[in-house]
């Protein structure tokens, strides 16, 4: 009997198909769900006629502990309700594969290049057994997943759904083979943070560089992003920790709080008439066009900053990552509000800070009663010990 892997919200399953039919192994085993039970996750299902069945009969399954048969039809319209609502399907195998895992990089591939000769070459494939192998996919799936023309190959909608869940599918799979392929005499995997535009930035740089030179077997993945963004991976799994900016809602996460706030201000050109300024208050940016922040949660704390003069702001656009705020600022389309990152950072621009100051606070975060791996956990130790140090 094949095994279950258990993540956040997902269920990753081995199947295999001995003579056209899917058998589905399950397990009664459901500790390493955390908050996930059998009836949270096919309660997201669309209800009624054989969708309904073909969920019942895989939440049976499930629930009983042992095994279904699944006729090739069923499983193939079952499949493309996993990739909808997340009880992802990593790889089949037996006599007749459906949906292989490697053909799933070969889709990501071609979806990339968006050309079919370019993706073959890469895989070292000819054209004729990638186009077939791309064919034998959407005839599986029963939908189309590519536009395809004389010189170019683009996704449908269903092609970006797929693309969207088989990206997921990978990084879970590459980081589930790094995690377990560890040497018992020494540290290796990979760790996944997420963080947001934030001078703490600096001092968790500062650790990894600590911490590779004790464990230089173990790298990092850095994924910059808004706090939404960085949670909605974290429950996913694609990502082990977040580095987020408050407000921000923690109560599904462990977390450590950064003792070191971040200063609200305006990014400004150095030929602007703000430049001149030591502080700001609200009555300076009244009449002033403002890059303003995306998130609402900020935008209600800079609303409350702002006071009545809030709703005559003249906001000229919104952002969710600096560097772009820091582009537009710079080409004349406005006034920043933003975190001071340092002066480095702004090379031809110029930080002035909000006045009454408005700080913000940000925290580590890590998903609650979930098994992580044995290079976040000891890398979770380490910042532990760092910052009762400080």
């Amino acid at each position: 009997m094949h095994s279950i892997f258990y993540f956040p919200k997902i269920i990753i399953l081995n199947f295999s198909v001995p003579g056209g039919c899917a058998a589905v192994t399950a397990d009664n085993d459901l500790k390493g769900l955390g908050d996930v039970s059998p009836t949270s996750v096919f309660a997201g299902f669309p209800g009624g006629g054989e969708s309904a069945k073909m969920s019942l009969l895989y939440k049976e399954a499930l629930l009983a502990g042992g095994c279904c048969n699944i006729s090739k039809k069923h499983f193939l319209r079952l499949t493309m309700l996993n990739l909808r609502w997340k009880v992802v399907i990593i790889e089949v195998g037996g006599a007749n594969n459906i949906m292989e895992f490697r053909v799933l990089k070969y889709f990501l591939m071609v979806a990339r290049e968006e050309n079919i000769t370019k993706a073959a070459a890469l895989l070292h494939l000819t054209q004729p057994t990638l186009s077939r192998q791309l064919m034998q996919l959407e005839a599986e799936l029963g939908v189309k997943l590519f536009h395809r023309s004389k010189h170019s190959i683009i996704l449908t909608e269903d092609g970006m759904l797929l693309k969207r869940r088989a990206q997921e599918i990978v990084s879970l799979s590459d980081k589930t083979v790094q995690e377990l392929s560890h040497k018992e005499d020494m540290l290796s995997g990979e760790i996944a943070i997420g963080c947001g535009e934030t001078k703490n930035m600096l001092f968790l740089s500062e650790q990894i560089k600590k911490f590779r030179q004790k464990y230089p077997l173990v790298q990092f993945s850095i994924h910059s992003a808004i706090a939404d963004d960085i949670k909605e991976r974290i429950e996913k799994g694609v990502l082990d920790i977040g580095l987020l900016m408050e407000p921000v809602d923690v109560g599904k996460y462990e977390f450590i709080r950064i003792p070191q706030k971040e200063k609200w201000g305006i990014l400004v050109r150095k030929d602007s008439e703000l430049a001149a300024k030591e502080s700001i208050n609200p009555t300076d940016l009244t009449n002033v066009p403002l890059i303003m922040v995306k998130r609402e949660l900020v935008k209600n704390e800079l609303a409350s900053w702002f006071g009545d003069y809030y709703e005559g702001l003249r906001i000229a656009a919104t952002y969710n990552l600096i560097l772009n705020a820091a582009s537009m600022v710079e080409r004349g389309v406005g006034v920043a509000l933003c975190f001071d990152l340092g002066a480095a950072f702004y090379e031809d621009l110029c930080f002035i800070p909000l006045a009454p100051t408005l700080e913000t606070g940000s925290v580590l975060v890590w998903k609650k009663n979930q098994t992580l791996g044995a290079a976040t956990s000891q890398f979770m130790r380490f910042l532990k010990n760092a910052f009762q140090a400080l």
